[in-house]
């Protein structure tokens, strides 16, 4: 198999009733046909970063839609939302622990 190329391989397996595919590599899988098709990778704005490539929602559903529009969250976004808002902690004791090293 050494000598030949994967696109070779592949028909010479499938051509046998091998089931059989490709490995790819990320910008290979980016570029794949059938990828863009059921939009597994999809662009959204990252606030550092920029326009970034990221995995899509994987599952189709009929009926029910499901999208990525945003990027991941990045580390600490929401800790005052969550120490204020979930935990009941005053604004002073956000400042507090953040000057403390906390948070």
């Amino acid at each position: 198999m050494s000598g030949r190329s994967t696109e070779e391989v592949v028909k010479i397996l499938a051509e046998t009733g091998v089931p059989v595919g490709p490995v790819q590599d990320l910008d290979e899988a980016q570029r794949c046909e059938q990828a863009v098709a059921r939009e597994m990778f999809v662009k959204v704005n990252h606030p550092t970063l920029g326009e970034i490539s990221e995995p899509g929602f994987p599952i189709k559903f009929s009926e029910t839609m499901g999208d990525v529009t945003a990027p991941a969250l990045l580390l600490g976004q929401h800790t005052k939302e969550v120490l204020t808002g979930v935990l009941g902690l005053t604004e002073e004791d956000v400042e507090s622990l953040r000057k403390e090293g906390v948070v």
